[in-house]
């Protein structure tokens, strides 16, 4: 469709798209809209003037229809069929000119007004046939947003005092001391059971008669070894029977079948050598040789095939063997170097341990050495705040005895 607003260019280039693109909204649409001059007048009569007039301009041209729509549509219709509908569609040129003539005087007509309006209201030709009012834009109606709260102080944690470690006692505790004390009273329980002669061992009366099992076991012994020492003398194998072999039917079946066999191949050869005037024995003779031959050659193929696979899979368990041997002495070697590091990272560790155990020592020598101080300065400190309030005491006290002397050498002196 072409837009009422669009400049004469654009609707140009909308119906060249309509047209070819879309092969003129399909062939059997034109022939409909060109057979009767009167309908064509009334389905475009309702529609915009404007717009009707590009399209049966461009629609009736002869020069677009033949260079411009002919190309496209031949890649559908064929060329019969596309050029027997350009002829119809220019054939009803003559009867679309007085329409289009009609169409032109009303979009010209209604331009050449609306261009008058124009001039004599702005003084100047608008071109477009109508100009809306812009539209004016408007803020939308959101809503405020909440006010972000404030950030919360960072509460700082306080450092956890950590607690003394409890005071360890030397000498088992009590629970070991309990336990040993229950042990000592089960083994106590266990020797008085078996000191008691009702719970010893049960023994049996049979065991205590005299047996000769030992005199018994030789002699039967010696009866064996002297019934195996004595060897039966074997009787000669006796003579094969002297009878004659039966022939039975299915015996003289076979050797017939056999005798037969050979009289039907000597009477085959007879015939080949008859017709085709040649002996085929010396050949029959080379063929069989040739036959055992290749049959003795893959014979000693799959024997030689044979040792090779089973030299083959000698070499393979040996590869194997190596690969195990080879792994384990990995194996082993790793373990002796991790054993090596674990004992290396074990003196290591121990060092460590008594490095720290020294700077301990250290430190608790240190810390002594600091309350110390801090006794014997606190010391200094009361013993300076004594002697303070002592000098104090006898400044108070001593005051008045100086006024009096000073007094008293003052009355002397004028008295002289």
């Amino acid at each position: 469709r072409i837009k009422a607003a669009a400049p004469w260019h654009q609707c140009q280039l909308a119906c060249r798209k309509a047209a070819c693109g879309l092969q003129l909204c399909s062939v059997h649409h034109c022939q409909y809209v060109c057979c009767s001059t009167r309908c064509c007048r009334l389905l475009l009569e309702v529609q915009d003037p404007q717009k009707m007039m590009v399209l049966l301009e461009y629609l009736f041209d002869a020069d677009k229809l033949q260079n411009v729509c002919r190309e496209d549509w031949l890649k559908v219709y064929d060329k019969e069929f596309v050029d027997g509908t350009i002829c119809g569609l220019l054939h009803w040129r003559s009867d679309v000119d007085e329409l289009l003539q009609q169409l032109k005087e009303q979009v010209y007509f209604t331009q050449r007004q609306q261009g008058s309006n124009g001039t004599s209201t702005n003084g100047s030709t608008s071109s477009s046939p109508s100009r809306r009012t812009p539209t004016k834009p408007q803020e939308f109606n959101l809503s405020q947003p909440r006010p972000k709260p404030l950030p919360q102080p960072e509460v700082i944690p306080s450092v956890p005092k950590p607690r003394s470690p409890p005071k360890i006692k030397p000498g088992p505790t009590k629970e070991q001391l309990a336990i040993e004390a229950a042990k000592a009273a089960n083994r106590q329980a266990i020797e008085a059971r078996k000191a008691d002669p009702r719970h010893g061992p049960f023994k049996l009366r049979v065991l205590e008669r005299p047996m000769h099992a030992e005199a018994v076991r030789a002699e039967l012994e010696a009866e064996l070894a002297a019934e195996l020492a004595v060897r039966p003398k074997a009787k000669p194998a006796p003579a094969p029977p002297a009878a004659e072999v039966r022939l039975n039917a299915a015996a003289v079946l076979r050797e017939d079948a056999l005798y037969r066999k050979k009289q039907l191949e000597e009477a085959a050869a007879l015939q080949r050598f008859e017709v085709e005037l040649r002996d085929t024995a010396a050949f029959d003779r080379w063929q069989q040789a040739m036959r055992e031959a290749d049959a003795k050659e893959q014979a000693e193929r799959i024997e030689r095939l044979r040792q090779e696979m089973s030299t083959a899979a000698g070499a393979a368990a040996q590869a194997r063997i190596e690969l195990l041997t080879s792994r384990a002495a990995a194996s082993s070697a790793e373990k002796a170097a991790r054993a090596a590091r674990e004992e290396e990272r074990q003196k290591l560790q121990q060092q460590e341990q008594q490095k720290k155990a020294e700077i301990a020592e250290v430190v608790a020598a240190d810390r002594v050495k600091a309350l110390q101080a801090k006794v014997g300065c606190r010391m200094f400190l009361i013993c300076w705040q004594g002697l303070k309030e002592e000098q104090k005491c006898q400044l108070t006290t001593g005051m008045p005895e100086k006024q009096e002397r000073k007094n008293s050498c003052k009355a002397s002196d004028r008295d002289g």
